[in-house]
């Protein structure tokens, strides 16, 4: 009997494992979703005819319900398989929770060629065309494929007329006649495909948001639009204030003058926000607030090993937050990739040197995370890292302040250099 069926056949381990995947899907938890459905995937072949009609009758929703959550890591045949037969599985999710163009774009991102993000939106629009789910069995339009013929019939192809798509909205008799929550689940559809009719290789259809400064002020283009972000507020601008030093001869640090240090707020809220999904790092922070050290380390080495930058500094966040960061060095792989990159810097890799927290070890520590693991430049790793520093200060270890300063004249965040002295790392 294996691991499945065991948790189909017992009532109490199946109360258990509902709750598990309920769980990972209340927390947006992708690795989580992801190793689930592969899980699960491998054991349906091998239970019995019995436990496989429990699945069908009590899991099938919710096992949808978690690739869904999965898609980001599925593979392109299986996303497109998800958009072509099993879209109803979104109908109950929260759309603050859950928003079905984001979940495919987050999966396009991981499409390095441009020519087959194109493929995929061709193909993502043929699987919803080819959808038969049905949206409301008494409509005259039932199928999903349909729906979307049928708006398409009279607004066109490309979509490009929005008065059309909103009398559409307004005065189609069928439209009209489905429940609140059905229109919501097919203006979800009509979104995805209305963004898959732009090849990535275009400004309404770049998949990644870029940065811009305007008249002196951030800016986003994202999908064709320019967006203004708000100004920093009143904390991030007090954390970055706090790092705004500039080199002097003697190497002490001196407050930078006004206008680098407005170059390096910009700096700071450019870069952070370039690197960082705020709204999915808000969620993921607030999720693993309460969970044990090592689920937040073996989430920690699974995003990692996927260079999801938000998730690794939700998962240090996380740590930092109740008193472990220390415990990181306990964790065997994290002390054989942090020994390596010092190796790789110092020419030294004995393991006392790292035994023992500081401000030096843990600026290594980010250093081989964000630097050698995550492939991001020494000042893009310095942005985040001032950023956890400051939640170290919070905590009341503000001596973790100095692992980052503000260099005014290139306007851009610096590691403190760090040196070998008497056996133990200090900063130079």
């Amino acid at each position: 009997m294996n691991e499945l069926e065991q948790l189909l056949t017992d009532n109490r381990l199946k109360k258990d494992f509902r709750l598990v995947l309920e769980r990972a899907i209340k927390d947006n938890e992708v690795n989580q979703c992801f190793w689930a459905v592969k899980n699960i995937e491998s054991g349906l072949p091998k239970i019995s005819p019995e436990a496989k009609a429990v699945f069908e009758k009590e899991f099938n929703q919710l096992y949808f319900n978690v690739k869904w959550l999965a898609v980001p890591r599925l593979t392109v045949k299986e996303a497109l398989t998800m958009l072509e037969k099993n879209l109803s599985a979104i109908r109950g999710f929260d759309q603050e929770f859950f928003n079905l163009t984001q979940s495919i774009r987050t999966r396009m991102l991981g499409i390095i060629d441009y020519d087959e993000r194109d493929d995929f939106k061709i193909k993502a629009r043929q699987a919803l065309l080819a959808n038969r789910e049905v949206i409301d069995p008494q409509a005259d339009v039932k199928e999903i494929g349909s729906w979307l013929r049928d708006i398409i019939s009279q607004v066109g192809w490309e979509f490009n007329d929005r008065l059309k798509e909103e009398e559409y909205y307004l005065r189609d008799n069928n439209y009209r006649q489905l429940k609140n929550a059905d229109q919501l689940f097919l203006k979800q559809i009509i979104g995805l495909y209305k963004y898959c009719l732009f090849s990535s290789q275009s400004p309404e259809g770049l998949d990644e948001a870029v940065d811009i400064v305007e008249d002196g002020k951030l800016k986003v283009f994202e999908r064709g639009q320019l967006i203004t972000l708000p100004p920093l507020d009143a904390g991030t601008k007090k954390i970055v204030n706090e790092f705004i030093y500039q080199s002097s001869a003697d190497n002490q640090a001196k407050a930078a003058d006004r206008g680098s240090l407005e170059q390096l707020r910009e700096y700071y809220h450019q870069t952070f926000n370039q690197l960082v999904d705020l709204p999915r790092y808000n969620n993921l922070s607030q999720a693993a607030s309460s969970r044990s050290f090592n689920v937040v380390i073996n989430d920690l080495n699974s995003n990692l090993a996927l260079k999801d930058t938000t998730a690794v500094l939700a998962n240090l966040e996380s740590l930092i937050k109740q008193n472990l960061l220390a415990e990181v060095l306990q964790d065997r792989a994290q002390a054989q990739a942090l020994l390596l990159y010092i190796k790789t810097h110092y020419n030294i890799a004995e393991p006392e040197l790292i035994k023992k927290l500081g401000p030096p070890v843990a600026s290594l520590l980010f250093q081989s995370i964000f630097t050698g693991r995550l492939s991001l430049s020494p000042e893009e790793s310095a942005v985040l890292s001032l950023y956890l520093a400051n939640q170290l200060a919070k905590n009341g270890s503000k001596e973790y302040l100095n692992m980052v300063y503000g260099d005014s004249q290139s306007a851009v965040f610096k590691w403190r250099k760090i040196q070998l002295d008497n056996h133990h790392f200090v900063f130079g």
